[in-house]
């Protein structure tokens, strides 16, 4: 379960895979939060785990709607399925161009860990029924 108490946000993450073009399969809905299997699970030592989720979704505000305004320094809380509570700290939230989304290296070995949160940001073009950027969170885990 992720929890982000500034924004009011509570979703169960759905694991997904990615498209043959290499992009993220996300699940459908407006309150739906993706999170990509083949990257690292909450609370492990190395590795990015990226979820992502919508802004809107057929006219609705999607769960990542607010995720633009969430500040640096906000917490954030990941329940695992065994049920331990990894907290991550907010560190950066930036706006990229979508084409840029893959110099985050997402799909590099990194030798710490991260939580990326990503949704779409920027101007709509609705004649390709898509945004322009990628609102990216950056989350760091607490060390206590």
């Amino acid at each position: 379960m992720l929890t982000i108490p500034a924004l009011g946000l509570r979703s169960r993450p759905i694991p997904v895979g990615s498209q043959a073009d290499g992009a993220l399969d996300l699940a459908p809905g407006a309150r739906s939060i993706s999170w990509w299997a083949h990257g690292a699970g909450a609370g492990e030592a190395t590795g990015t785990l990226l979820l992502a989720g919508h802004v809107t979704w057929d006219g609705r505000r999607g769960t990542m709607y607010e995720l633009a305004d969430v500040s640096v320094g906000a917490r954030l809380s990941i329940r695992r399925a065994d049920g331990r509570r990894v907290a991550y700290r907010v560190a950066d939230v930036r706006r990229i161009h979508r084409t840029s989304l893959a110099k985050l290296g997402i799909g590099t070995g990194r030798r710490t860990h991260r939580l990326l949160l990503v949704t779409c940001g920027g101007p709509y073009d609705p004649e390709d029924r898509s945004y322009r950027d990628n609102v990216v969170v950056t989350a760091h885990p607490v060390t206590t």
